[in-house]
C-alpha cells in the first residue's frame, strides 16, 4: 500500500480489495477522484478485468478499500 503526502492511503496504479456482494475481487486504482463523494469521502475509479471481454468500472469510497496481498 502507497502513502501519498496528502494523507491518501491508495494512489493510481495500486491493486486493492473491494467488497462486492460475498466476493472481495481484485481491481486497480485508475483514477484518483477526490473528496467528490458523500461527506466529502475521496473517491477511487477502480477497474476490475475479469477476462478480455468482462472489465467493470467503479467509483468506490477510500474507506471500503483494501490493500491485495
Amino acid at each position: 500500500m502507497a502513502t501519498k503526502t496528502n494523507g491518501c492511503a491508495f494512489r493510481v496504479g495500486d491493486r486493492v480489495r473491494v467488497p462486492f456482494g460475498p466476493q472481495r475481487p481484485i481491481g486497480t486504482i485508475v483514477e484518483d477522484r477526490g473528496g467528490i463523494g458523500s461527506g466529502g469521502r475521496r473517491l477511487f475509479g477502480v477497474k476490475f478485468e475479469f477476462d478480455r471481454t468482462n472489465i467493470i468500472y467503479m467509483e468506490v469510497p477510500e474507506d471500503e478499500l483494501s490493500a491485495a496481498d
